[in-house]
């Protein structure tokens, strides 16, 4: 079964999430993914898939409106009130092979009810902003297969906006796929990458869109492997 993705570059991929705080106007670079897969349901984490070949992959571009100076104003506003302080007392978290990041003080272990399979989740008191690590090694599965699975699973779910591109994370380079739950509130994005030993490795965010960029921040300036 083919399908039409929207993807953006690194570049674009925080700006959006600023601008869609802001505007919630869709993105307006497209990535046209022909890629035919049995793609297996997941629920809060990811899972393998099974059979599946792909094909190439065209990219087309279109124009982006520039920013009037208010927006950027805005823009700029809304990051500045939305840094994790430097100030901040941060605390080591992770587990070998899962990945560690550095969190505030006060961040606790999540434990999602929905998920059966060992992972590591922490999130903040109020368990409103959550961060999960996850690693699996099947045969059939790399981190673009998990990427496009969950893509798929966000749209069956009526997420909007679901975005996805390829972007760095740590020392690897990951795949990333977000989407806005309306109903919830909530923002999740989420980064799978693959390890030569075979493993691929997911690290997710999710959060209100008000504090979504805290724990991206976290995320990106914090996330390894290694402890």
């Amino acid at each position: 079964m083919s399908q039409s993705h929207k993807m953006v570059t690194e570049s674009k991929i925080i700006y959006q999430i600023r601008r869609h705080l802001l505007k919630n106007k869709y993105l307006k670079w497209i990535l046209v993914t022909l890629i035919s897969a049995s793609m297996i349901g997941c629920n809060s984490q990811p899972i393998s898939e099974s059979n599946t070949n792909e094909e190439q992959t065209t990219v087309t571009e279109e124009p982006i409106s520039e920013n009037t100076e208010e927006e950027s104003q805005a823009i700029a506003s809304e990051l500045a009130s939305n840094t994790v302080s430097t100030t901040t007392e941060l605390k080591r978290v992770g587990k070998d092979n899962y990945g560690y990041l550095s969190v505030p003080e006060n961040w606790v272990n999540f434990k999602d009810v929905d998920v059966t399979i060992p992972i590591v989740q922490v999130s903040d008191p109020t368990g409103t902003s959550i961060i999960t690590l996850n690693t699996w090694n099947t045969e059939e599965s790399t981190a673009e297969l998990s990427a496009t699975s969950l893509w798929n699973k966000l749209e069956e779910e009526g997420v909007k906006d679901v975005t996805g591109a390829k972007v760095p994370l740590d020392i690897y380079s990951a795949f990333q796929v977000y989407g806005f739950y309306e109903t919830e509130n909530t923002i999740l994005i989420m980064w799978l990458f693959d390890t030569d030993d075979g493993n691929v490795h997911y690290v997710s965010a999710e959060s209100t869109p008000e504090t979504i960029m805290d724990v991206v921040q976290l995320v990106e300036s914090s996330f390894s492997l290694e402890q």
